[in-house]
């Protein structure tokens, strides 16, 4: 991070308002991405967001792990655009992979007042939780945002759901703001995320961001009772009051990558976290026409496979799924905030 912007941040806190957090967006480095444009003065970098919140869904969300959507859901927000670049992203809808052209269309720009008042109306609705989605590249924009919210007197927790490309100093902003990290790394080697993501260093700072997540909220909590009147637990589940579930997505013949982010994570964490092992990659073949390879779901023995390994590494803390998830009716309607821009 250049030397400006380091300065910037060292005195960003609590207090510091909008306009002076916004201050990251004059040469933004606020990704891994270090594109350095001025997105104040209307630079648009990779991830092609401008300065002020911009959201394509704020719903409540059901198909999170049980302690996170309990049976009441969890206050799902979706930020558009992304710093990554996906070949099989299953939120294509909203990401850079595809219709860059149109993603400014999609969703629609909040103020702060607006994702203050988002958030306390999924409260009201009954969500377990305020479940931030792939948000890293609005970092400058939502965290005044979050301290507004938690002034107001919001009482479930806010859950940072993540691809884990993150920049650490950014993170480091967010301590004591998240309650509950979500983060999913989905290769362990160089070679495939740069083939697949785009980067081949997301493998080196997906560990690094996971880490500096788990310090920050350390062992997992539970709640005794529910936080609100309306939000309700799982059966069978406590709703999870801070911690880290990290998930890690099966991809169609990468059994061997999937094993080793879990060896890699069981090691150093134990069962201080939850490991979600999920099964429900969704090939979309109008996306995938260069990479046949991934455009088929995985199989059966595959995820089997990957089950015994953690069941022989002793995990005892860990969430597995049915084949039926692998679906797009589990895919979010994005078009809630963006009826005119369907195509």
């Amino acid at each position: 991070m250049r030397a400006e912007n380091e300065a910037i941040l060292a005195n960003l806190n609590a207090n510091s308002t909008l306009k002076e957090w916004q201050q990251l967006y004059r040469c933004c480095q606020i990704c891994p991405q270090n594109c350095q444009v001025n997105r104040l003065d209307g630079e648009l970098g990779f991830c092609l967001s401008g300065t002020n919140l911009h959201i394509a869904r704020a719903a409540l969300h059901f198909y999170e792990e049980p302690p996170i959507s309990g049976t009441s859901g969890s206050g799902a927000i979706f930020f558009t655009g992304c710093n990554l670049s996906c070949v099989f992203c299953q939120n294509c809808a909203i990401s850079t992979s595809r219709r860059r052209k149109n993603l400014r269309k999609l969703g629609k720009e909040f103020s702060q007042g607006e994702f203050v008042k988002a958030c306390l109306d999924l409260e009201a609705q009954g969500a377990c939780n305020i479940n931030l989605v792939t948000a890293g590249h609005q970092l400058a924009s939502l965290i005044p945002a979050l301290y507004a919210t938690k002034e107001a007197g919001i009482q479930i927790p806010f859950v940072y759901n993540s691809s884990s490309y993150e920049s650490l100093d950014m993170l480091k902003k967010l301590s004591g703001l998240i309650d509950i990290y979500l983060p999913d790394i989905k290769f362990y080697q160089a070679s495939s995320a740069r083939k697949y993501l785009g980067f081949a260093n997301y493998p080196e700072i997906s560990f690094k961001v996971v880490d500096e997540m788990y310090r920050q909220v350390g062992k997992l909590q539970f709640a005794n009772k529910p936080f609100t009147k309306t939000s309700k637990p799982a059966p069978g589940f406590k709703l999870l009051k801070k911690g880290l579930i990290l998930r890690i997505l099966l991809m169609p013949g990468f059994v061997n990558e999937a094993k080793a982010i879990l060896a890699y994570a069981y090691t150093l964490y134990g069962d201080n976290i939850y490991l979600s092992l999920m099964n429900q990659y969704t090939p979309i073949p109008q996306i995938l026409k260069k990479y046949p390879e991934l455009n088929r779901h995985v199989l059966t023995e595959e995820y089997e496979e990957f089950v015994d390994f953690a069941i022989n590494l002793g995990v005892k803390h860990a969430f597995t799924q049915a084949a039926t998830t692998q679906s797009e009716s589990f895919i979010p309607d994005f078009q809630i905030y963006n009826d005119d821009a369907k195509q």
